[in-house]
C-alpha cells in the first residue's frame, strides 16, 4: 500500500453509513478495502 497521511477523523461518533461516506471521500479504494478489512479484523492494527 503506498504511503499516506492519514486524516484524524473520530468515526465512533458518525453513523456507519456516514462513516463510509467520510472514509470513501479520505481514501482511495484500495485502502478503503483495507479499512474494511481491519473492521473484520482488528488486531491487524497491530502488524503495520
Amino acid at each position: 500500500m503506498k504511503a499516506s497521511i492519514i486524516p484524524v477523523v473520530d468515526l465512533s461518533e458518525l453513523l456507519e453509513e456516514q462513516c463510509d461516506k467520510v472514509l470513501l471521500s479520505l481514501y482511495d479504494n484500495e485502502s478503503y478495502c483495507w479499512y474494511k478489512d481491519l473492521e473484520r479484523d482488528p488486531a491487524g492494527l497491530l502488524s503495520l
